[in-house]
């Protein structure tokens, strides 16, 4: 686990502006024009939170199918194409995830990333593309702010889809992750080939292990888990405020 540090900027990648808008509005952010290639849909937000210089990234809209940019690719791009123009302290990917119910967790609720990141849908069985495949990428180590804060850590797994199939299940079990979405360990590994410490925070807004379908789950609590998410990246980043000063 990498160690923590105590950065002066930090960027947030954030996948949907359903997600992004009260972290925006909790942060006070504003937008900023010009961040990005005109070509690439990715809205940036740039603002002051103590002494902490943030940008918030949002994937953006989809300009073929008019839809939020989810999963790894858009969150890779903007990753990237936020540090090379930010050059942040540290990277965080917020969002909202699937939660198993059994591993002790509540609809709205807001976790750290453990130790790493990694990827349940990239099944490659050939001699070293296993492991490539499930990527397994450092994050910094965040268990005292987790303590002060009050928050979980956990493992959490990334895939492309909403859903689960019983081999994704098998892997993220093998993953140790209690928590599923869509973005983290895309991220995680920008940051790491960028050499950027690196955490995720998700809240919760479907629970894997119910009957219930996780769109009907996600659509249900999605003002929850945001509402929630922002507050939990205030407190993330006035803890690294403090322990910057």
């Amino acid at each position: 686990m990498m160690q923590q540090h105590k950065p002066d900027t930090v960027l947030v990648i954030i996948a949907m502006a359903a997600e992004a808008a009260p972290c925006i509005d909790a942060l006070d952010l504003k937008p900023k024009e010009n961040v990005f290639d005109r070509r690439l849909p990715m809205k940036a937000y740039c603002g002051h939170r103590g002494k902490i210089e943030l940008m918030l990234a949002v994937n953006g809209i989809d300009p073929r199918f008019g839809v939020d940019q989810v999963a790894t690719q858009p969150a890779a791009v903007s990753a990237y194409a936020a540090i090379e123009r930010f050059n942040p302290d540290m990277v965080i990917n917020a969002g909202t995830a699937g939660g198993f119910k059994s591993a002790g967790l509540d609809i709205g609720e807001a976790v750290i990333s453990g130790e790493r990141l990694k990827f349940h849908d990239r099944r490659i069985p050939l001699a070293g593309f296993d492991e490539y495949g499930i990527g397994s990428y450092p994050c910094a180590d965040m268990a005292d702010m987790a303590k002060t804060l009050g928050l979980k850590t956990t493992g959490i797994s990334t895939g492309n889809s909403l859903d689960m199939t019983p081999m994704d299940l098998e892997m993220i079990e093998k993953n140790h992750a209690a928590i599923k979405e869509m973005e983290a360990a895309a991220v995680a590994w920008v940051a790491w080939t960028m050499e950027k410490p690196f955490m995720a925070l998700k809240a919760v807004s479907d629970f894997l292990d119910s009957p219930e379908k996780s769109e009907t789950q996600f659509t249900k609590n999605l003002a929850k888990a945001t509402q929630n998410l922002s507050r939990g990246l205030v407190g993330v980043i006035d803890y690294l405020g403090k322990e910057g000063t």
